[in-house]
């Protein structure tokens, strides 16, 4: 599971470059965009669920969001039960569920765009 959700990041920093190099400023900014919003939206979810925890945990929690893992390290915590510690806000499947959500979030992001855009040029045909 952690080898699909670092080669998801993987894919999605691909796509953005492709689309930079060739020239698709507008499918450059939104896959940039998607990335952007995973990242934050999960730094947020991290600050706002574990705001007492222990810098050095909290530090861990962002390594996993920016190398990819943070999906995956969600559910192995929601398959081995982990426990509720009491600075937490949610528990494991709490969080897994608010991690996919935001990562389906963001990733609807590209794809909203081209539809609005496809459907954009056949209104004016």
């Amino acid at each position: 599971m952690t080898l699909v959700s670092v080669l998801d990041q993987v894919s999605d920093v691909y796509i953005a470059l492709s689309y930079l190099r060739h020239e698709n400023t507008a499918g450059y900014g939104t896959s940039l965009l998607s990335m952007v919003a995973t990242y934050t939206l999960m730094q947020a979810l991290v600050s706002v669920a574990q705001h007492r925890k222990h810098p050095r945990k909290i530090l861990w929690e962002l390594l996993c969001i920016f190398t990819g893992v943070k999906p995956a390290v969600d559910a192995y915590r929601v398959i081995v039960g982990k426990e509720m510690d009491q600075h937490e806000i949610f528990d494991a499947k709490a969080t897994y569920a608010w991690t996919k959500g935001i990562e389906i979030f963001a990733e609807a992001i590209p794809v909203s765009r081209d539809k609005a855009r496809t459907r954009l040029s056949i209104c004016h045909r």
